[in-house]
């Protein structure tokens, strides 16, 4: 209880570690080696008092960009720093509270000897990624005996995701602790619902205001605002922007440039990666008015290429006419990825097929594995086509009666077997190739020219016109932003723009400086 009772009284925790990213503003200085125009030492702030250091946060970088390198590079940064701040709160915290992780719990993590319910996945994964068919835990427990003996490379992947998987454990425990310790007790639940069901009954009149207007002068307003200048401080500097934008477009050659290059690129249709590859179709099922004149053509017929409304131009390629059925009954027994080995799992599915022709009851050895379907022995029951990943099915809708095949799909290694099939009808294979109508290299130095341009005769011109006078003459749009302060991440209206806020607070910086 008393450890309940802490956590109670440290309910603020969550809220920073929720807070915590608002924070993250300063990475990109960070890496990119300034704040403010200062250059960064090693560490990038303090936390309880605790100095954060920038090579560790570089480290949660690079973990991140390793596990998504296709997030923005701001993202990723902004993750680590979620992950840095989250990991040293929860550290603190759990710590001040007595909770840690014993060597004993470590080692059930890894082994999972008394319950293998126990054992973390990731290591179930880690000693059975060398053809090992199933955890065997004695070799499991000789291998950490013998840990000095192993080869550096499996070393050091058994200690870093120990590590990681022990501050995964320790995030848990104490999260655990936050749910036990809030909850609701039987008098606030009572409480809440009868101010729920209180009504009341207000009679009320308005009273209209009418008055005669008032003339306020310059110099009753200034005095007002000398007598109450205190209300008027801010507690740090801002600062406000006027900005015109050259919004880049494509020119009229870009969009033809695209064209002829649509246009070649039909000629040799080459399907590949970048094209969208539509599941089968019969003609009722194929709602787009362009693809129903390509299916009027022979197989293989690439249609012109045209623009849709988007401003893109799309290229369609009538890539097969075939006779499939519309739908089939299978069963499946999968062996997932995060529990096997491919080269295992593999194995595995040749001796259950095996079996299986041998007249073993395909269901009861389905029910032995552990996923959604296995509980009906593995039946998936009818599907029609394209409700299963593309690859799953292919081979359901090109396959006969009681044909068994093996499949590899991300959800892991599948035995497959067609149960039935319905009738055939004529189908439709349609693969697109949509192309972006972007600015040139030629476009976008035109339009950069145009800010050049617009910077050197603002810069030339009379001091005593305004800015926006300026820019209005030279119909452009004015647009503002008021006081920002130094630690403003992006200008309203403008993405990514943090490097106008730094410029805006750079000591060589004055007001009217465009």
């Amino acid at each position: 209880m008393a450890v309940l009772e802490k956590i109670r009284q440290k309910g603020w925790l969550l809220v920073i570690v929720v807070g915590g990213a608002t924070l993250a503003f300063v990475l990109d200085a960070y890496i990119t080696g300034t704040i403010f125009g200062v250059s960064n030492t090693n560490s990038i702030g303090s936390l309880n008092g605790e100095e954060l250091n920038g090579n560790q946060f570089l480290e949660y970088v690079d973990n991140v960009k390793s596990q998504s390198s296709t997030l923005p590079e701001k993202q990723q940064h902004n993750r680590a720093w979620d992950f840095l701040i989250n990991e040293k709160l929860i550290q603190t915290a759990a710590s001040n509270l007595g909770v840690t992780i014993t060597s004993k719990e470590k080692k059930e993590l890894v082994t999972g000897s008394i319950n293998s319910d126990n054992r973390n996945v990731y290591f179930n994964n880690f000693f059975t990624s060398n053809g090992q068919i199933e955890f065997d835990l004695s070799a499991v427990q000789d291998f950490i005996n013998n840990l000095s003996q192993q080869n550096m490379r499996d070393q050091q992947n058994y200690l870093k995701l120990l590590e990681s998987v022990s501050k995964e454990r320790f995030s848990q425990k104490y999260q655990s602790l936050i749910e036990k310790g809030m909850y609701t007790t039987n008098f606030e639940a009572v409480t809440t619902l009868n101010e729920r069901e209180q009504n009341a009954t207000v009679r009320y009149v308005a009273v209209p205001y009418s008055g005669e207007e008032v003339e306020v002068s310059d110099e009753e307003i200034y005095n007002y605002y000398e007598n109450n200048i205190s209300d008027y401080q801010n507690e740090k500097e801002t600062r406000s922007i006027e900005y015109v934008t050259f919004s880049v477009v494509p020119s009229i050659e870009d969009d033809e440039n695209i064209k002829e290059e649509m246009i070649k690129k039909s000629q040799n249709f080459i399907i590949n990666n970048s094209c969208v590859i539509l599941p089968y179709q019969t003609a009722s099922e194929i709602t787009d008015p362009k693809f129903l004149e390509l299916i009027k053509n022979e197989e293989g017929t690439v249609q012109f290429p045209y623009k849709l409304e988007n401003g893109s131009y799309r290229l369609a390629k009538l890539s097969e006419i075939v006779n499939r059925y519309d739908s089939v009954e299978a069963r499946h027994i999968l062996l997932k990825k995060e529990n096997y080995s491919p080269d295992s799992a593999k194995t595995i599915l040749k001796d259950l097929k095996k079996q299986i022709r041998n007249g073993a009851d395909f269901g009861q050895l389905a029910r032995k594995f552990d996923y959604p379907s296995s509980i009906k022995g593995g039946d998936l029951g009818w599907f029609s086509e394209g409700q299963m990943v593309p690859s799953f099915n292919d081979t359901c809708f090109t396959s006969k009666i009681g044909d068994l095949k093996i499949l590899t799909t991300d959800f892991g290694q599948h035995l497959i077997q067609i149960t039935n099939v319905s009738n055939t009808s004529r189908k439709f294979k349609i693969v697109y190739f949509d192309k972006e109508v972007l600015a040139s290299s030629e476009t976008k130095d035109s339009y950069h020219a145009q800010a050049y341009d617009f910077l050197t005769s603002v810069n030339n011109n009379d001091s005593d016109t305004l800015f926006s006078d300026f820019a209005e003459r030279n119909n452009l749009l004015v647009r503002e932003d008021l006081n920002i302060d130094n630690m403003t991440f992006n200008i309203s209206g403008l993405n990514n723009s943090r490097k106008i806020v730094q410029w805006m607070f750079d000591e060589s910086t004055q007001v009217g400086d465009v």
